[in-house]
């Protein structure tokens, strides 16, 4: 298992956002018995620092910073259905430190203390985050998925979110994407189909959900409370 962030201070990640989910408080009682450990222990850490009921579910991919900057192989080209550039990228991607990846899950109120760090936050976007010790909204910080809603993880907190744009994000799209592999065709939820839908060129953030929630339309998916976690990141 990866050694704790809490080893190294606070830490700059690169985050991706799997996916943000509205939370069922409806029937609060059953709501939090079926919360697993992990977002339980984030929930606690919310209410131990006087933070308010989150309203959304927020999963995150996270690379640390420092280690895929050292990435000397990240500005090369990938071109899909290029056999020789598919292969290199394939064992490129494993090379890849899993002790330097992490699965992170937020639970937000983006209209309270939240809501300047994260009303950008949007889904299948890259973001640059900082976790340390200091005054922040707790976050689950986890190898995988599966150990994040288990609590074999960590609770700590986020100090600062930005959106990633030029040099950044442009490596890093480079990097984790699926053209290494021949015919793939996803949907805008990164699933493969057999006729590639359309992605949507500003996937909603999560102020967007809250203005549908306004106008009666709910963000939820339907599910009583949450999902099952979405696939991890590439490279994994």
């Amino acid at each position: 298992m990866p050694r704790p962030a809490s080893d190294k201070g606070d830490l700059a990640f690169y985050v991706f956002v799997e996916d943000i989910e509205a939370l069922d408080w409806e029937n609060s009682s059953s709501f939090e018995q079926s919360l697993p450990a992990g977002m339980k222990a984030a929930l606690t850490a919310r209410r131990a620092g006087d933070h308010s009921e989150p309203t959304h579910l927020v999963w995150l991919d996270a690379i640390e910073q420092n280690h895929f900057d050292s990435l000397n192989w990240a500005d090369e080209a990938c071109e899909v259905n290029n056999p020789t550039q598919g292969a290199q990228r394939r064992a490129d991607l494993l090379t890849l430190d899993p002790e330097r990846m992490r699965t992170l899950i937020l639970l937000v109120d983006p209209r309270a203390e939240d809501a300047e760090l994260y009303c950008d936050l949007r889904r299948a976007a890259w973001h640059r985050i900082v976790i340390g010790d200091g005054e922040g909204t707790p976050v689950v910080i986890a190898s995988d998925f599966e150990q994040a809603l288990e609590g074999d993880s960590e609770v700590r907190n986020m100090l600062e979110a930005d959106v990633c744009i030029g040099e950044p994000l442009q490596r890093l799209l480079n990097v984790f994407n699926v053209d290494f592999v021949p015919d793939l065709r996803l949907d805008e939820y990164g699933s493969p189909v057999q006729n590639r839908s359309p992605v949507p060129e500003e996937p909603p953030g999560l102020m967007d959900l809250l203005v549908r929630d306004d106008e009666g339309e709910s963000a939820h998916d339907g599910n009583d409370h949450y999902r099952e976690p979405p696939m991890q990141m590439v490279g994994d």
